[in-house]
């Protein structure tokens, strides 16, 4: 599952309804910030994991000798 996507459409539903609700908009642009900024940590962890996973396959050199 792609998370990243999934939290930015979350956040652009959000912003949508809060520009058909103007009461509400306050709260709703305040959820659309926090799925932005679970988007970006989502983000973040994937560079990770691919980074981690690089090195894990990236021959050692103990394994050379």
């Amino acid at each position: 599952m792609d998370y990243v996507t999934e939290y930015l459409k979350r956040a652009r539903d959000c912003i949508e309804l809060a520009n058909r609700v103007p009461d509400s908009a306050p709260i709703l642009l305040t959820i659309a910030e926090a799925w932005t900024a679970l988007a970006a940590e989502a983000e973040r962890r994937e560079g990770l994991e691919k980074l981690i996973e690089h090195k894990s396959n990236a021959p050692s050199v103990f394994k050379m000798q």
